[in-house]
């Protein structure tokens, strides 16, 4: 089944995700970073995602089932 989301509130998980580094990047500004080094932080945002423990995914971490080991 395949559908098309015209409004962000139709991909709720895309959303999800989005917040997750939306809050990592301003908790990175608010702590007196560089607004212009967001960037940087990013790549580290996403290793922590990869990295963590998802209860969605029966207890792995997506690095696991993307890659098969942990």
């Amino acid at each position: 089944v395949y559908y098309y989301c015209i409004t962000p509130q139709g991909n709720g998980i895309a959303e999800r995700i989005h917040q997750f580094f939306r809050n990592v990047i301003a908790s990175y500004i608010q702590e007196g970073h560089s607004i212009h080094d967001w960037d940087h932080i990013l790549i580290w945002a996403v290793k922590i995602y990869n990295d963590t423990i998802h209860s969605a995914l029966d207890g792995h971490t997506p690095s696991e089932l993307i890659f098969g080991r942990s």
